[in-house]
């Protein structure tokens, strides 16, 4: 933020510049089912002091899927709304991957960020693991 001579700034401008990670843990391991979940425990209240205030959410997901025909999805919802671009996987595999949304927060506020899982096919299982399953969330002033 940049600062004009004589200009006053107030406690929460100053603040504003201070980038202060967020992270959420996965605590066990969850299944996936055909609705779309919230990912247990892994919800955040962000609150923003001042407008326009850009969040990076990233999401490491360790995903194990047993039939070679199943999808597991993550997505990311802030304030109620499902953002743009998932985390998927398919086949039968483990892995661990990110996937990483950029939002911006309109308005000074506090706003909700969770991830929610869903499996898109087939019978076979897909499990979310908590052993590297979390949420990182950055953004100035928060």
């Amino acid at each position: 933020m940049s600062v004009l001579a004589g200009q006053k700034v107030t406690a929460d401008e100053l603040n504003a510049g201070i980038d202060d990670p967020v992270e959420t843990r996965l605590a066990a391991d969850e299944v996936f089912t055909t609705s779309l979940t919230d990912v247990t425990g892994v919800t955040q209240n962000i609150t923003t002091v001042v407008a326009n205030t850009e969040l990076v959410i990233t999401a490491v997901c360790d995903i194990g899927i047993s039939g070679s025909t199943d999808f597991a999805v993550v997505t990311c919802v802030v304030g109620g709304v499902t953002q743009t671009g998932n985390a998927k996987l398919n086949g039968q595999v483990r892995g661990t991957f990110t996937q990483k949304w950029v939002v911006n927060v309109a308005s000074a506020s506090t706003v909700t960020v969770k991830l929610q899982k869903q499996k898109v096919s087939n019978s076979n299982v897909a499990t979310l693991y908590g052993t590297h399953t979390k949420m990182i969330i950055q953004g100035n002033g928060i």
